[in-house]
């Protein structure tokens, strides 16, 4: 596995357990003290985001870009 399976999938993660932490601080109380960190989470999640949708579209923006990823898919 490469490095770069290794990230994608650690950032995967990260994702589904953030999402999960909204949904688990979303049914607490609203002045529960775990739940003041819904808006930092919120935001990383939103961040993440943000990051996935620039490098989806960078290939397409990006022609140097999308030749290095095609030399790296066809090792």
């Amino acid at each position: 596995m490469k490095a770069e399976d290794v990230m994608l999938i650690r950032s995967q993660l990260e994702y589904a357990v953030a999402l999960a932490a909204i949904a688990k601080l979303e049914g607490l109380p609203p002045a529960s003290p775990e739940r003041a960190r819904l808006p930092e989470i919120t935001e990383a999640i939103e961040a993440w985001e943000c990051v996935n949708r620039i490098t989806a579209s960078r290939p397409v923006l990006d022609p140097a870009y999308r030749a290095s990823q095609d030399v790296h898919l066809s090792r």
